[in-house]
């Protein structure tokens, strides 16, 4: 999957289904001490959450483990 600053994606995790939108990407040493590309995501508010900043783990198993999938936005 291909993705880059300021896609707008969605994923599941333990805190359920969230939208946000990529603000950056940057490669950066993994527990495993491999290099990995990690994606910075601003996480939309919504009535059960502020607004925050995660990471989530590029590697394109992961990505599928976390169920990521690429909004499409109508006039792309």
């Amino acid at each position: 999957m291909e993705l880059v600053v300021n896609d707008s994606i969605t994923w599941e995790s333990a805190a359920g289904k969230l939208t946000g939108t990529i603000k950056s990407i940057r490669l950066a040493p993994s527990a495993a001490r491999t290099i990995t590309p990690w994606i910075v995501i601003a996480v939309l508010a919504d009535k059960n959450r502020l607004a925050t900043t995660i990471q989530l783990c590029g590697s394109d198993s992961y990505l599928k483990t976390m169920r990521v999938v690429k909004i499409q936005h109508q006039n792309s």
